[in-house]
């Protein structure tokens, strides 16, 4: 999707003490704190950055018309105190580490960093300090924060990767990437607006999962106990619902595989391609809206106690006679298919006049 960039081997590390429990839910306003630390640091093209804080972090690109800047990294750090932190810092060729000896620090601690383009960059943070990264290109940029939210808008890539125990992760803008990958635990959950990649993988255990629109060529939705609102899905989609969940699906345009143990499913979908399937292994119900339903239906097979089928649909199909639960079949040229299955509950199928919005 993307031409590589060349490796890239130079360490940064911000290594500060553990705080004791802050809320740091919320990124401060930088116009309300004080610069009490700044530090610049000259860096090689072939530049790795790892950042390791118990502070809120901000990523920044560095200012393009700045000629001086284009292999300069600059960190400044926010505070309401007035002499809050000591950094120390060490440098060779290829590492760079910058120390905090403060050993107390609040949620209206923020460090800025400013970061030329197309680097690796590494940012962990502990206890509740959040990430905030935006308008940056590079080859990887992977963040991982305790309970801390994450936030990411407008970031090019070869490879994204953000992990929260327990913070919640919102994107904005769009994510370009050949593989995205985002997680969260506990109850968690994950908003994204635009998604462009060859993979995308979400994963939560109790969160919602939200998405705007999404063009990954394969993308993989789990979670185990959270619902799903999802938009604009194209191409190779495959949902998992472990426990029990929700799934609304408003837009779809590929092939499907969808799985869930138990819960309820809506979906409005342009086309269904290959041999795309809908499961709910034990009770739950599935509505699904086409549009230009004799169109763009392909050969179908419905399987559940409750079946209801639009009308001009029901007459060119068949109901298996005395079978239970009840069979529904409608044939059509084998290039595509769908199955859906849910065996202690209802299907709908019905035709829709809702414009499919790309």
């Amino acid at each position: 999707m993307f031409s590589p960039v060349g490796q890239r081997v130079l360490h940064k590390c911000l290594k500060i003490l553990r705080l004791s429990y802050v809320d740091f839910s919320s990124l401060p306003d930088l116009k309300n704190l004080n610069v009490v630390r700044t530090v610049e640091k000259t860096i090689d093209n072939n530049t790795s950055i790892f950042i390791e804080s118990p502070i809120h972090v901000k990523v920044l690109p560095i200012d393009v018309n700045d000629i001086n800047a284009h292999n300069k990294l600059t960190m400044h750090l926010y505070s309401r105190g007035k002499d809050t932190s000591d950094f120390q810092v060490k440098q060779s060729s290829k590492r760079l580490e910058l120390f905090n000896k403060n050993t107390s620090s609040d949620r209206n601690d923020v460090c800025l960093i400013h970061v030329p383009y197309q680097l690796k960059v590494h940012v962990t943070t502990v206890d509740n300090a959040s990430v905030h990264m935006s308008k940056l290109e590079g080859e990887e940029f992977v963040i991982k924060t305790d309970k801390g939210k994450v936030k990411v808008s407008d970031i090019r890539a070869q490879n994204i990767k953000v992990e929260s125990a327990e913070g919640e992760v919102e994107t904005e803008g769009r994510l370009q990437s050949t593989t995205i990958d985002l997680k969260t635990g506990l109850n968690a959950p994950i908003s994204c607006n635009n998604i462009m990649s060859n993979s995308f993988s979400v994963t939560t255990h109790g969160g919602a999962i939200k998405v705007n629109s999404c063009y990954s060529d394969k993308s993989h939705f789990t979670t185990a106990m959270g619902d799903m609102n999802l938009d604009r899905l194209h191409r190779s989609v495959i949902i998992d619902v472990i426990q029990q969940g929700n799934l609304h699906i408003t837009g779809f345009t590929g092939n499907l595989k969808a799985s869930l143990k138990s819960g309820q499913m809506f979906m409005h979908a342009s086309q269904l391609t290959d041999k795309s399937s809908i499961f709910i292994h034990e009770k739950g119900k599935v509505e699904v809206h086409i549009s230009d339903i004799l169109k763009n239906l392909p050969a179908t097979t419905l399987i559940a106690d409750t079946i209801n089928v639009d009308e001009r649909i029901l007459k060119l199909g068949r109901f298996m006679d005395d079978s239970y639960p009840k069979r529904f079949r409608f044939e059509k040229e084998p290039q595509h298919e769908l199955h859906i299955v849910c065996r202690n509950g209802s299907i709908d199928l019905k035709d829709t006049d809702k414009p499919f919005i790309l």
